[in-house]
Order: C-alpha cells, then sequence, then structure tokens
C-alpha cells in the first residue's frame, strides 16, 4: 500500500511540473530503459539537457529503477548524467545501492547501448547487490527536435 501511495505522489508531482514546463515551452525528456547484469533492471525517468547543440549533448536525468532480487521487487531512486557527441557517449549512474560508470553507442542520442561496471555500496545486506559489468539499453523520447542529433 504504501509503494502505491508513493508512486500516486509521484505521478501527481509530476503532472503539476509538466503543465509548468508546457507554460515554459519546456519539453520533458522521458527515458525508458533496461539494464541487465547479475539480474535484470527496468528504468523509467526524466532527464534535461544541459548542452545541446548540434554535436555535443550533456543529459541529466533521475527516476526509478525496478529491480526483482530474491522473489520481492525492489525500486531504487536513481540519478545519471550522459555526456554524447556523434555516435557515442559516455557516462555514470547512481543509485542508493550502487555506482556505475559506462559508455557505448548512441544511436542519433535516440537510443543509447552501453556497457558498465556497477560497483555496490554494500555487500553485506538483503537489499539487492548490483554489482559487475552490466548491459543497458536506454530510450529517449521528446518533442525537442534539438534533442536529437540531425543526421544532415
Amino acid at each position: 500500500m504504501r509503494k502505491l501511495i508513493v508512486i500516486f505522489c509521484l505521478w501527481l508531482i509530476s503532472g503539476v511540473s509538466m503543465a509548468q514546463f508546457k507554460k515554459l515551452n519546456y519539453e520533458p525528456i522521458i527515458t525508458a530503459g533496461y539494464q541487465q547484469n547479475s539480474h535484470s533492471q527496468f528504468q523509467l525517468g526524466l532527464e534535461h539537457s544541459l548542452l545541446n547543440n548540434s554535436s555535443d549533448w550533456l543529459f541529466v536525468g533521475a527516476g526509478v529503477m525496478a529491480t526483482p532480487y530474491h522473489d520481492k521487487w525492489y525500486w531504487l531512486p536513481y540519478a545519471d548524467v550522459t555526456r554524447s557527441w556523434g555516435l557515442a557517449f559516455y557516462g555514470a549512474k547512481a543509485t542508493t545501492h550502487h555506482i556505475q560508470p559506462q559508455l557505448g553507442i548512441s544511436l542519433l542520442n535516440f537510443m543509447d547501448i552501453g556497457v558498465g561496471y556497477a560497483i555496490p555500496f554494500n555487500e553485506n545486506s538483503s537489499n539487492p547487490v548490483i554489482k559487475g559489468f552490466t548491459f543497458s539499453l536506454k530510450i529517449r523520447m521528446t518533442n525537442d527536435n534539438k534533442t536529437y542529433l540531425k543526421i544532415m
């Protein structure tokens, strides 16, 4: 029940925030992704483009990762930063349980395919231990065309 209340509050806050962003002609970048290492992780979040020109982008974002661990689902808040140029990117992601540097291929800033290495904060707990090499896939969705790389 507590999780449903938290999800509802986040949804309500995001709705109010979206209304304010629309007044400013700001288009948020919604991200959805999947990450695999010792177990699956699904992510949903928002990003903001701090640097946005024809060849360099800097995305800063936050969201939530859902991961099953010992037959129980855990919801981990995360923050990430991604620097993209052309067809490549590098960045880092941090949750309450691990930090993960990553690099990979960016397909027109619409989809990032990356590899990284997760370093856990505490391995001696009943909470999820996210550790080792990871494979990740992240999709960015927005109406702001300046976010995506132009082919011509």
